[in-house]
C-alpha cells in the first residue's frame, strides 16, 4: 500500500468522523428540543385540568342555585312579593259540541 493511499483512507475516515459526530450533535439538538417541547405540554395539560376542576366547581354551583330557584317553596315566596294570589278550586268547562268547524 502506498502513502497516497493511507493518506486517502485517512481523509477519508477522518471525513466520516466529522459526519458522525455532527450527525450526533444535531440528533442531541433535536432530542432537546422534543424533552422540551414535551414538558411545556405537561405544564399545559396541568394547567387544562386545573381550569377543568374550577368550571366543574363552578357547574355545581350552578346547579345548586338553579335547583333552589326551581324549588317550590322559592317559587311560592317569589309568586308572593309579586302579589300574586294562590290558585283556589279549579272549575273546568265542559264544551256542548266539541266540532270546531261544520261543513
Amino acid at each position: 500500500m502506498s502513502y497516497q493511499e493511507s493518506s486517502k483512507k485517512q481523509i477519508n475516515l477522518k471525513s466520516i468522523n466529522k459526519s458522525i459526530g455532527a450527525l450526533v450533535l444535531v440528533l442531541m439538538a433535536l432530542y432537546i428540543f422534543a424533552v422540551n417541547s414535551l414538558s411545556i405540554a405537561g405544564f399545559a395539560l396541568a394547567d387544562y385540568k386545573g381550569k377543568l376542576e374550577d368550571i366543574k366547581r363552578d357547574n355545581k354551583s350552578l346547579e345548586v342555585k338553579i335547583n333552589n330557584i326551581r324549588s317550590y317553596a322559592y317559587l311560592t315566596q317569589r309568586a308572593t312579593e309579586l302579589g300574586l294570589v294562590p290558585l283556589g278550586e279549579i272549575s273546568y268547562i265542559n264544551p256542548v259540541n266539541t266540532a270546531v268547524a261544520k261543513k
